[in-house]
């Protein structure tokens, strides 16, 4: 009776949560890993980003189990990695305030986990890995993490010494190797694409940023804030150097990007709900939800007000063009335009903030193109951040706070 009424308070509060989140509209990041499902554009193929491609090989399998629809893929999505992966954490520990607790981290407000990012699947994966008995299923979902968040190499590498993974961890490099030899001389243009994504943009882009972003930003100060309570009460349940160092040292590596988000948080959350103790977890999971208005209402509003507005405006154009025949140009930093629009990406090149002027071929491919074969539409929105966009042959059909749409003429 106890084990199903836990099993019940995770599944409802993840469902809540998930609920919740699906009433959000999709930001550009959770746009770009939707486009395949929603527009058939692919990463690499059709446009450049900075992420693995599993982040978009996740998100286009959720959207073809549920639907291209933005309100279920979130809702899947969050209820995935939240209450079933708080059960399951739960089932196999028996520790189901642990499971609790990281519902609700997983799925916290303060940490923007309801924008896209890429920590909340590896946190997921990883809290499992954490506790399952068996090393070699344990170990290959510290790996899937990694190459789902290239980043969480540096927290993989240590767990995988304190707990002598060392046979399946072989045969994972091992396996590894003969997949990038095959991707190198059978698909060299994927292999390119990757190189791309996962060295070349990120290393551009941190090049970039360097003396942009100031030290400790309202953002990073108020969700190191909401997670403070949590590590101290982990940390002091579980005072063990080796296990704090996998999480430090991803933390760590996300510092030198020079940019902390809330959701640069979101993997270290498996070592915290294995440590937290059951009192505390469900006091601060109370504190939670009191704190962010048990998430009734505009979430946007309330977590992420800078660019509520701008998104709104930019789905109110996608939708009017929906519709409407001919191609696409989403001039802007907004990705989600072609999300509701179902409208692909042209020219090789998605204009996402930042990888687009990290891109310089794609860019020089995009103009040429753009020349040859101008786009029937044009939504024009905030920080466009490389190109100018010249509107002759253009008539301008609607026109928002935040955006623009432009209609070719004459073609």
């Amino acid at each position: 009776m106890v084990t199903i009424t836990w099993v019940l308070i995770i599944l409802i509060l993840g469902a809540y949560l998930a609920w919740q989140y699906s009433k959000t509209e999709a930001d550009a990041d959770f746009a770009m890993f939707n486009l395949a499902a929603f527009t058939g554009s692919w990463y690499g193929r059709d446009f450049a980003d900075c992420k693995s491609p599993l982040v978009h090989l996740y998100f286009w399998a959720i959207a073809k189990a549920v639907g291209a629809d933005v309100k279920r893929v979130k809702f899947a999505h969050h209820f995935l990695v939240g209450g079933v992966t708080g059960v399951l954490f739960g089932l196999i520990t028996g520790n189901y305030s642990g499971g609790l607790a990281f519902t609700m981290l997983v799925n916290a407000g303060r940490l923007n986990a309801f924008t896209g990012n890429v920590g909340q699947v590896p946190a997921a994966l990883i809290v499992i890995g954490l506790v399952v008995p068996d090393p070699w299923l344990a170990c290959s979902l510290f790996i899937l993490a990694a190459l789902y968040e290239p980043k969480l190499i540096v927290a993989t590498i240590p767990v995988i010494c304190f707990k002598s993974w060392w046979i399946p961890a072989m045969i994972w490099l091992i396996f590894g190797v003969c997949l990038a030899a095959g991707l190198y001389y059978l698909k060299h243009s994927w292999w390119d694409w990757l190189v791309e994504a996962n060295i070349l943009i990120p290393a551009r882009m941190n090049k970039m940023r360097k003396s942009l972003y100031p030290w400790m930003p309202s953002y990073t100060s108020e969700s190191f804030t909401h997670m403070l309570p949590w590590i101290i009460m982990a940390v002091s349940q579980k005072p063990e150097l080796s296990y704090w160092i996998p999480p430090a040292a991803f933390f760590a590596l996300s510092c030198f990007g020079h940019v902390i988000r809330p959701h640069h948080w979101l993997p270290i959350i498996p070592w915290i709900a294995c440590a937290v103790s059951p009192m505390w977890a469900v006091i601060l999971v109370i504190a939670d939800l009191a704190a962010s208005g048990f998430y009734i209402g505009d979430n946007w509003a309330r977590f992420y007000p800078g660019f509520i507005e701008s998104i709104r405006d930019v789905k109110t154009a996608g939708e009017y063009v929906k519709d409407k025949p001919g191609s696409l140009w989403s001039y802007g930093m907004h990705t989600e335009v072609n999300l509701y629009a179902r409208k692909p990406v042209l020219y090789g090149l998605a204009e996402q903030i930042e990888i687009n002027v990290a891109v310089p071929g794609r860019r020089e491919r995009m103009i040429e193109e753009f020349k040859k074969n101008p786009p029937d539409w044009v939504v024009e929105s905030p920080c466009p951040n490389g190109v100018q966009f010249d509107p002759r042959g253009y008539k301008l059909m609607a026109k928002g706070n935040f955006v623009r749409v432009w209609q070719r003429v004459g073609g």
